[in-house]
């Protein structure tokens, strides 16, 4: 159609034939991306088949890398004469703006650290613009997104004329949104919150409302959290976990992390899309799912860098799972399970990955299915990658201590909330 207020006169039933796609219209992303596409190919890059918004280019052992969010580009190089290069062709092609050193993108801070070969992602500003939308700024931080003792489930949502119209102008979607993008980004220790309480959008109760806003509180006191990679070298390594009855729907929660040196770059909590009738079946069906991000990153990384030779390390806490899955046999008990979830045979006999038991205790993906108390999820969010805002308190006590313990863990642990982590040590 002609745009709103300009029809040519007389002809107001005409419609426009586009000849350059213009900023707002819906055709205009897939006409830039074409473009875009179009430029880098004919600069020698490769586009990546995995995820298309990368683009490789390798001339002997020099390597560029261009990954592309709409029209903010980051370039990857292994020499600062290789980044020059790369910035002088896109200027015969495109106006740009050279904005040096990545420090800001999409909202995320990036820092790094030379010295220990690190780099660390974070969104302190970005908490710090949600909390202060929501009038939050001098609310009291709380040690965890969700209280492990609540319940939310539909029963909380209004069914009454003076509820539905006491949450009219509450602003719970504007929130969840917001806490998505920072689930979504740099706190996967939110993950979990933020898909419990998406459920609830279409009616939301004052109680989700208060948990929506105790992830913010949540959110204030680990402002300062950074999502570090580089810490280890131990290259890919994926945790799994499922919870079976915490949910009225009766569908099992799925959540896994996947960590690359130290950092975990994928993750994912989520209800199966099959109601499970055991653990066990959760878990192998939760372990299918997960080989499908593996394989992806496999290839996404022999793609940009090269093939991985061994084989990704896989943990999970049902020993169970972990024989169904080598055991490629009949099992009556298993008979009803769909085909679809048996691909991750294949994948181990294609030496994709090895299924490896690793204790509830140090299950990082817990984090991920379920609410969690305050020690637990500290331990599990270091073990995601996300640091370098604790401050560690170790104390050593007396063996005749135990009621200064208790007391110490009942009245002064809130003092700690601000990413600190307190280790309590008896001897």
């Amino acid at each position: 159609m002609q745009p709103p207020g300009f029809a040519a006169p007389g002809c107001e039933d005409w419609v426009c034939l586009l000849k350059k796609a213009l900023y707002g219209l819906k055709q205009a992303g897939c006409q830039w991306y074409a473009c875009i596409t179009d430029a880098f190919l004919r600069l020698g890059y490769t586009r990546c088949e995995t995820e298309h918004c990368v683009f490789v280019r390798w001339s002997g052992s020099k390597f560029t890398a261009i990954v592309v969010a709409v029209d903010d580009l980051t370039i990857v190089v292994n020499s600062v004469i290789l980044m020059e290069d790369a910035k002088r062709e896109l200027e015969l092609v495109f106006k740009i703006t050279d904005l040096g050193e990545v420090h800001w993108l999409l909202g995320i801070e990036i820092t790094r650290n030379r010295s220990t070969r690190t780099i660390s992602l974070s969104q302190t500003a970005y908490i710090d613009a949600i909390t202060s939308h929501f009038n939050l700024d001098n609310a009291r931080t709380v040690s965890m997104p969700m209280d492990p003792g609540i319940t939310l489930s539909i029963a909380q949502c209004p069914n009454t004329l003076p509820e539905v119209n006491e949450m009219k102008n509450v602003p719970y979607k504007a929130a969840i949104g917001s806490l998505m993008y920072a689930a979504l980004g740099t706190h996967p220790d939110i993950a979990f919150s933020v898909s419990l309480l998406g459920q609830f959008m279409h009616n939301p109760g004052r109680t989700h409302w208060e948990a929506a806003k105790r992830m913010l509180r949540y959110l204030k006191g680990s402002r300062n959290l950074k999502l570090t990679f580089g810490s280890t070298s131990e290259g890919i390594i994926v945790y799994l976990d499922v919870d079976l009855t915490s949910q009225e729907h009766r569908h099992s929660i799925s959540g896994f992390a996947c960590l690359i040196n130290g950092g975990a770059v994928s993750w994912s909590s989520k209800k199966q899309s099959v109601i499970a009738l055991s653990t066990t079946e959760a878990e192998y069906i939760s372990a299918t799912n997960t080989t499908k991000e593996i394989c992806w990153i496999r290839a996404l990384l022999a793609e940009v860098i090269r093939p991985l030779a061994a084989p990704t390390i896989l943990y999970n806490d049902n020993q169970l799972a972990i024989a169904l899955t080598k055991d490629n046999q009949f099992h009556a008990r298993t008979k009803h399970i769909d085909i679809c979830f048996h691909f991750i045979h294949e994948a181990m006999e294609r030496g994709v990955l090895t299924l490896v038991y690793c204790p509830t205790d140090n299950m990082v993906a817990d984090v991920l299915t379920e609410a969690l108390p305050h020690v637990k999820i500290m331990k599990l969010s270091r073990m995601l990658g996300l640091g370098s805002g604790y401050c560690h308190l170790q104390i050593t006590l007396d063996s005749n201590a135990h009621h200064f313990l208790h007391l110490f863990q009942l009245n002064f642990v809130e003092l700690f909330l601000n990413n600190e982590c307190i280790d309590l040590y008896s001897c």
